[in-house]
This record gives C-alpha cells, sequence and structure tokens, in this order.
C-alpha cells in the first residue's frame, strides 16, 4: 500500500489518500557497534589488564611484484619498521588459482633469507637546480639519536635513481616527547619513491653538516642538472628485510608477481618490551601508562629495582625485583574530571573495586592504593600463592581533571613482588564484562545484532588466531576475545530473557592461515568429542570445550555475522588497500577473503547453514567495489557500507554549530538535501538496492543491502584536514544530541528502510562523547534523542515499510532562501499484528506543518508517540538530563476512525499506530 498527500503547506491541512500498488519493503529490527566490552574506568577501557609475557603478531600484507621486497618500510607503525623483520617470523602466500584465492603455503624466516636494508619512513622533494636541505630532530628521539639521510635524483617523468649512500648524523640537543609522525616513504612530492631507474644518476657528495650548535642539520650535495632530488631518512641502517625474488614457500616455488603476501611474528619476551594483554587502551596509553620504565610509580622510579617477564605452568606474569628498604607500587592512572565526557569517570559515594592477582617470594603486607579515595591505602596480606584481592574504594566527591586517578599494587623489599593482572571497575560485573549501564543500553537498544568493532581495528599490532579465541581478549585496539564478546552476550540475553535479540556480529582481521580459520570454524560450530580424529576443527572444539562453554557458540545465539576487514585503509602494512591479485581487482580479492573464511565455517562438522549470515564489508557501497566482491564471493549475504547523519564521512570538512540557523537546517535535512556524490539518502538508496537486485541475478541467494556505522555523524579535529576548536566542538556535540538530530536519524532510518535497506547499524553503543549514545554518569546518563528514536523503531516500526509520496508538498527552505529539499517526510509500516505505524517528521526547523490524514481504523484506540523538548534540546549534561523523553499518550475513543489531523512542531517527529483495520 503506497500513500500520496495531494497538498501540504505551513499551517494548513492536506489530505493523504491511499491507493494499494505498492508493498514496501520488509526490514529487521536495527543493529548497533560496540566499540570494547569491559567494565573499566579508564579510556577506552576493554576489560581486565591481563599481564603476559608478550606475545603478539605483527602483520604485514602487500602485493608482490619482481624486484620488491619486504622491509619496514611496509610496516606503517613506528613500533613495527624499527623491529622490521626476525628469524623465526613467517611469511604466508596466497594467490588466484583458478579464481579462487588459494593458499600457496608458509615459509619460515632464516638468516639466509634476510638482508640488511636502510629503513626510510620520511622524505622531502627537493627543486631541480638545488643543493641543500636544512632539517631537525622530529621532537621525539632519545638523545643523541642518530639520522640517516638517503638521496635520489629525478627526472622528469617521475622515475627516481638508486638512494645514495646512507649518511649518519647524531644530533646533540634532540628532544623527547611523542611520536609526531610514522609511517612508510612511499610518495614524495607526487613522486613514488619505490619505483626505481638505475640508469638515472646517484646524488654525489651527500654531506651531513651540525649548525644551531648540533641542534639541527644541513644536507648539502652536488645539484643535478635537470634533475630534481629526494631527501629521504630514516632511523635505522641495519634492518632486516626479506627478497622475495629468492623466497620460496613450501611446495610452491617462488613467490611470485601478483601473490598476496603477509608475514607473522608471534614475538616472546626478548624481542619486545610490551608488557600488556588485552591492552586496556591504545598502544601508547598501555607503554606509557603500565610500564616499569616510563609508567606512573607511585613516587619516583627507585634504584635497584629490576623486572622480567616470567611464566610457569602456561601462567604469565611480571616479575619485580624490589631491594631492601624500597618501597615500590605499579599501576596506571585514570585520567578523570568534570571537564570531559569521552569515558567514565568515577561517581562521588558510588564503590569501585580494585583488583590485582599478585604473590610474593615471602609472605608480607603489601598495597592497594588509589588517590583520590576516602581512604586511598589499603594494607593487605600478601602471600607466597596466587591470589585474587579485590578491595573497594569510595570517592566523597568526583574525581577532577587536576587531580586524576591513580591506581596501583606494591610493597616494601627485599621481596620478589609477582602480578598477573590488573583491574578497576564497577563491582557489580566484573572487569571482562559488560559495565551494568552499557548492558542495559544493549537490552532497551531492542536491537538484533551487536557489531563488535575492536576484533577489526587491530593495526599492525594483530591478534593470531588463538589470542582471538583466548579467555582475557586480544591486543586489538579494544581488546576484546570472541569468548569475551559472547559470554557477555550471553550472560545478558539469559538475565533478561531475550530471544531473537542480541546477536553477535564479529568483524575478524583477514590475516589468518587455513588451519587457524578451521580453528575458528570448530570453535563456534562443532561438538567437542574426544574420540574425532586429529584436526583443527576439534582443536577448535575442544578449546571452547575447555572454557566451560559445552554448547557450541552458533547453537547459543539466532544468527551470527561475520564480516571480514572493515575500513579498506586500516594500515596493516598495505593491505587494506586492497591490492589486486594476479590480474583480479581489489573488489574480487574482498569477496575471496570473505569466502575463505565462510568456506571455513560451511565445512565445519556441525555447521547449521540458518544461524550464519556473511557480510561483504567496505566503508561505502560502490559499482566496482561491491559489484566485483559479491560476482568473485560465493557465500556473502549482505553488502554494505556506513551511512552517517552528517560529520565527515558525509564529506564535511567543518563541524555543524547548533547556535547557527544553518547548522540545525543541515542536521534536520540531511536525508532530504543533496550530499553525498550531488544525490539525496533516498536517490542513493535506491541506487543501492538496484546494484544488489543486479547483483542477485543468477545467485542461489539474493544479495541484500545493509548498513554498519550509522547515525548522527561528526568533524573531528585534525581528521580530514578538519579544523574543530574546542568551542565548536561542544556546539557540534549539543547539535547531534538535540532533538532535531533525532529526527534526522528517525528520518535518515526510515528513508533507508523504505528503499530497501534490510537493516540500519547505530555507531556506538557506549558512553561519551561525539559517536556514543549515551552521557556518561558524571554528565547524567541519559541516552540522546537519536538513540531514543533507534530504539523505538527496533521496539515498535519492525514490518513492511514504505514512504508516503509528498510530491506536492511545500520545498525546504534553507536560511539563505534557498529551495534545498522536502520541509515534511512521512512513512507508514505494516505492523506485524496488522496495526500500521504513520512515522511524520517535520524537517523545517523553524515552521509547524499540519496534515489531515483520511483513514477509516478499525476499532480500538490509537497511539501516538512524541519526544518531549524542542528541536533545539538536548540531554547531555546533569543539568538537563530528564528534559528529553518518548511520551506514549493513548488517544481519546473514536480519534482517527474518519481522519487525523496533526500538526507536528518545528524540527520533530511524532508517530502515530493505528489498530487493525
Amino acid at each position: 500500500m503506497t500513500m500520496h498527500v495531494t497538498s501540504i503547506a505551513p499551517d494548513t491541512t492536506a489530505n493523504l489518500v491511499f491507493d494499494r500498488r505498492g508493498e514496501g519493503h520488509q526490514v529487521e529490527r536495527n543493529t548497533a557497534t560496540i566499540g570494547s566490552f569491559g567494565n573499566i574506568v579508564n579510556p577506552g577501557g576493554s576489560g581486565m589488564l591481563r599481564i603476559v609475557a608478550p606475545r603478539y603478531t605483527t602483520n604485514l600484507s602487500i602485493k608482490s611484484v619482481a624486484g620488491n621486497v619486504l622491509t619496514g618500510e611496509n610496516l606503517n607503525f613506528f613500533d613495527s619498521w624499527v623491529a622490521a623483520f626476525y628469524v623465526g617470523g613467517s611469511l604466508t602466500a596466497l594467490r588466484n588459482v583458478n579464481d579462487e584465492l588459494v593458499e600457496i603455503g608458509t615459509t619460515t624466516i632464516t638468516a639466509a633469507t634476510l638482508k640488511k636494508r636502510f629503513s626510510l619512513y620520511e622524505g622531502q622533494g627537493i627543486a631541480a637546480g638545488q643543493s641543500s636541505l636544512v632539517t631537525g630532530p622530529e621532537g621525539w628521539e632519545q638523545p643523541g639519536a642518530t639520522k640517516y639521510f638517503v638521496l635520489a635524483s629525478v627526472d622528469a617523468s617521475g622515475k627516481r635513481s638508486a638512494w645514495s649512500a646512507p649518511v649518519a648524523y647524531q644530533f646533540g640537543a634532540s628532544l623527547t616527547g611523542s611520536p609526531t609522525r610514522t609511517g612508510t616513504l612511499v610518495s614524495v612530492s607526487g613522486i613514488d619513491s619505490r619505483t626505481e631507474d638505475g640508469t638515472l644518476p646517484v646524488p654525489q657528495n651527500v654531506i651531513a653538516t651540525a649548525i644551531d650548535g648540533g641542534r639541527n642539520v644541513r644536507i648539502t650535495w652536488t645539484a643535478l642538472p635537470g634533475h630534481s632530488v629526494i631527501v629521504g631518512w630514516g632511523w635505522h641502517n641495519d634492518v632486516n628485510v626479506v627478497d622475495l625474488e629468492t623466497l620460496t614457500v613450501a611446495d610452491s616455488g617462488l613467490i611470485g608477481p601478483g601473490d598476496l603476501v603477509w608475514f607473522k611474528k608471534v614475538f616472546d619476551h626478548t624481542t619486545t618490551k610490551a608488557v600488556l594483554s588485552p591492552r586496556m587502551f591504545n598502544v601508547g596509553a598501555t607503554l606509557s601508562r603500565f610500564h616499569p620504565e616510563t609508567g606512573f610509580f607511585n613516587g619516583s622510579h627507585p634504584q635497584g629495582v629490576t623486572y622480567a617477564y616470567m611464566n610457569e605452568g602456561g601462567k604469565d606474569f611480571i616479575r619485580l625485583t624490589i631491594p631492601s628498604g624500597v618501597t615500590y607500587s605499579m599501576g596506571f592512572h585514570a585520567l578523570s574530571g568534570t571537564t570531559q565526557a569521552w569515558y567514565h569517570v568515577p561517581e562521588a559515594g558510588k564503590a569501585y573495586a580494585l583488583r590485582a592477582e599478585v604473590r610474593v617470594n615471602t609472605a608480607r603486607n603489601g598495597t592497594l592504593y588509589c588517590r583520590g579515595a576516602d581512604a586511598d591505602t589499603l594494607s593487605v596480606p600478601f602471600s607466597t600463592s596466587w591470589q585474587v584481592l579485590s578491595r573497594q574504594f569510595v570517592y566523597s566527591t568526583t574525581p577532577t581533571s587536576s587531580a586524576p586517578l591513580y591506581q596501583s599494587v606494591g610493597a616494601t623489599g627485599p621481596c620478589q613482588l609477582d602480578i598477573a593482572s590488573f583491574s578497576f571497575h564497577d563491582p557489580i560485573a566484573g572487569p571482562m564484562e559488560l559495565s551494568p549501564s552499557v548492558e542495559k543500553m544493549a537490552v532497551d537498544s531492542g536491537i538484533l545484532s551487536l557489531r563488535m568493532h575492536a576484533t577489526c581495528k587491530t593495526r599492525p599490532w594483530s591478534y593470531n588466531m588463538a589470542e582471538l579465541l583466548g579467555r582475557f581478549g586480544t591486543r586489538s585496539t579494544g581488546g576484546n576475545s570472541i569468548p569475551q564478546s559472547f559470554n557477555n552476550l550471553k550472560r545478558a540475553r539469559e538475565q533478561n530473557g531475550l530471544s531473537g535479540q542480541l546477536n553477535p556480529w564479529i568483524q575478524v582481521e583477514p590475516h589468518m592461515s587455513n588451519r587457524e580459520l578451521q580453528l575458528l570454524a570448530g570453535y563456534m560450530c562443532a561438538a567437542y568429542d574426544p574420540t574425532a580424529p586429529a584436526s583443527a576443527y576439534k582443536d577448535g572444539a575442544e578449546l571452547r570445550h575447555s572454557q566451560g562453554q559445552i554448547e557450541p557458540w552458533q547453537n547459543v545465539f539466532e544468527r551470527t555475522t561475520l564480516e571480514v576487514g572493515n575500513e579498506p585503509w586500516n594500515p596493516i602494512g598495505e593491505f587494506f588497500t586492497l591490492p589486486a591479485v594476479n590480474g583480479k581487482s581489489p573488489g574480487w580479492v574482498n569477496g575471496k577473503l570473505l569466502d575463505r573464511f565462510a568456506g571455513a565455517i560451511m565445512a565445519a562438522p556441525g555447521y547449521d547453514p540458518t544461524r550464519w549470515k556473511f557480510y561483504l564489508g567496505g566503508w561505502l557501497v560502490s559499482e566496482g567495489w561491491n559489484r566485483d566482491g559479491i560476482a568473485a564471493s560465493k557465500h556473502a549475504d549482505f553488502i554494505g557500507g556506513a551511512d552517517y547523519n552528517g560529520g565527515w564521512d558525509s564529506g564535511l570538512t567543518a563541524a555543524l554549530d547548533a547556535d547557527d540557523p544553518q547548522g540545525l537546517f543541515n542536521t534536520l535535512a540531511n536525508s532530504s538535501i543533496p550530499l553525498l556524490g550531488g544525490v539525496t539518502r533516498k536517490q542513493r538508496m535506491r541506487g543501492m538496492s538496484t546494484l544488489c537486485a543486479s547483483l542477485s541475478v543468477g545467485r542461489a541467494k539474493p544479495i541484500q543491502l545493509m548498513h554498519y556505522e550509522s547515525g548522527p555523524g561528526y568533524v573531528l579535529n585534525g581528521l580530514n584536514g578538519a579544523s574543530v576548536t574546542p568551542a565548536q566542538a561542544a556546539s557540534q556535540e549539543r547539535l547531534m544530541k538535540s532533538v532535531a538530530s533525532g529526527t534526522a536519524t528517525l528520518d535518515a532510518f526510515m528513508t533507508c528502510a523504505a528503499e530497501g535497506v534490510m537493516s540500519n547499524d547505530f555507531f556506538t553503543l557506549e558512553e561519551g562523547e561525539y559517536w556514543k549514545a549515551k552521557a556518561t554518569p558524571i554528565n547524567g546518563g541519559a541516552y540522546n534523542p537519536p538513540f531514543m528514536w533507534f530504539s523505538f523503531i527496533n521496539r515498535h516500526l519492525v514490518g513492511k515499510v514504505r514512504a508516503m509520496d509528498l510530491t506536492e508538498g511545500e520545498p525546504l527552505v534553507d536560511p539563505a532562501g534557498i529551495r534545498r529539499g522536502e520541509a515534511f517526510r512521512a512513512y507508514a509500516v505494516d505492523r506485524e499484528d496488522g496495526s500500521v505505524a504513520y512515522v511524520l517528521c517535520n524537517l523545517d526547523p523553524s515552521t509547524s506543518r499540519s496534515i489531515r490524514l483520511r483513514r477509516a481504523s478499525g476499532a480500538g484506540r490509537w497511539m501516538r508517540y512524541s519526544m518531549t523538548g524542542d528541536a533545539k534540546a538536548t540531554n547531555n549534561t546533569a543539568a538537563t538530563k530528564d528534559v528529553i523523553a518518548i511520551i506514549a499518550q493513548e488517544m481519546p475513543e473514536g480519534f482517527g476512525l474518519v481522519r487525523l489531523d496533526v500538526t507536528i512542531p518545528p524540527g520533530k517527529a511524532e508517530v502515530y499506530i493505528a489498530p487493525p483495520a
């Protein structure tokens, strides 16, 4: 059934006339993304800090071409390219064989396969005729650091010569701090610095001369007529590299042009100083806040304290040797205070638990310390056996930015203090569980599936499959493992009696071997049978069984969605640029990588096809990317991309301002006015649905369209070159979490549903600022209006959705007087109980709009749902937390039997549910 509005205008009435030509688009409940699990009071917390002897996997993927080498240049992370390659690492190669992406083998790197090479990470182009460059330290080197310089000439066609011999310079007054730039020397001034022409002249007489008392250096060379110059620099002149031209993989011969290659090395404590797994927050924060050399200590770092990474009986821990008379505390600090809202700040009057797993070599009292608490130091008996100590601390007042929190565990020597784990969390739940408030948000959202983002965005500090299936999280950004995530979902479903909700949607990095894929498949699908023949599938089932999960995980949930990768620019080496492989396009690679995972799952003993969906990811649904990917993939069920309501993801480079009429207009009109590609959201969604239909031709199952990462969008300072002041950020925050933004989110999600999007994904189901759906407790802890309408959709607007035709409606006029789009949007939802819901969105920020709906309903009463507050109202502070809510109102007997007269205030939405006719 479709609808047509004959007329609509400000402050007048119009008639909605029905015809029955369309059936609408059936939709599911929507989904939501969560960055990380973990009940911990710290920035980006992902759960308990579990100390391990550092074993992590660094991954590198490139497209192999003749003459290429794998070097630190390809590792886009400062702590990875320093290490480059190690003996004992492995290279896995994939190749297009008979139109399938096949693992052709893995080889172990030996001393014979390694070469030494200068490692570049930055460079600068110099115009022809010039012969000098002045530069200095980057602001993060240790004092006395040595920087190496190399030069190459460049001809008019853009080809470069071989590099000159490295020239070293040791700065006499280097600064210390954080690295300002990391990465690879790929392009300098538009020149592909990796393309070498051996016939071009190499710059000669390269000299490094100290200036400014040694604080800076002047590089000089003999100018080459007609040739510009690239000056490249790095910090290491003795880096291990692998020569692909001579490297073979088992039984498959040489790695050849077009093969896809990734490097893996599980480091041990002799080759890295990393401390923690899972990470509590990002790499830099972890290494700076819980490292015995650079982290927080309760006092200065005393002389004579040493540490070592240990493993006994499979248990990893760090051992501190503390000399006699020395008191030593080790821990982390949580930035806190009333001036931020990005993460949870402990609340006054509430108890928090400090938990540590420790032992000592001789029994004594130790300390658990929590700065700012009413009783900040507790003396606790430490035993010679492992014990989990947990004590609660209470704050009389909320911690402020001038007095951030510190938590630590310590002892007085002489002793050996062993520490295996550490956390600071809400005591109502365990440190690896969902915090109570986030669990409530997940339940209240009514979502079909929860998309777990942290398992994908790992960068080169990535996991292997054993780590992903471990109980204590991964080293990924956020640090969540599958059992940690799944147990949280299972617990929430059981405690709240949920069915058909809170299913898992996992994102998995693609850098896995065939055996690792089978290990995952067995873990998810296979019942454990100790008599079964040895296989990776059996090993996966046994691992799950040993963790106490007897039933295969796939059987616990109605659906498990698997997505391989996510954003195509995530810098695991060069992999997520998705290079072509043996003449196949990046889209083909994307589809085949998904099929590698799906094929392993489908081959697992016990696989249930009714419980799995496979998602072909990619930031945007595009002709080339998705057409090639779906054409290649045999198993993809969904394609999709992001669809934010504004922000830099929608192409904006300036933050929208709550106090600017244009900002309010743009927020409301996001679905109505042309943005990305010069088309409206309705036009874009219709094109995507058409693409899905064309891609479904000849397939056993049709391709459906979904979105991940949608909802209010933001512009961040420094992201995509944007410049956002703190005042602009605060104004943007108010606007994007206003009632108007809620209207825009409801309109956007209904537009997508009406055009065939099966499900939208709300980003994100967390507490804090920007994309997060709930204010932190210190700011009132309220759900923002976009999330309120999102939850309402899941509970009341599931069914067949169609848009009313408003072809004769008044256009939306922007503050400059320009006609930009539709001022009023309306949708109808045929609900499963036979009733019809009418969703009415007034996108005009300044004028109320009235319509008349002709409709003879059945017996029973209509329900009206509306949001309190005006269009600019927001509830993201403690003072405003109660000003916004969705109010349900049962209408009087007889309401809507013949017609429905509705007036919608500026920038707001209302929903009317009619009883079944």
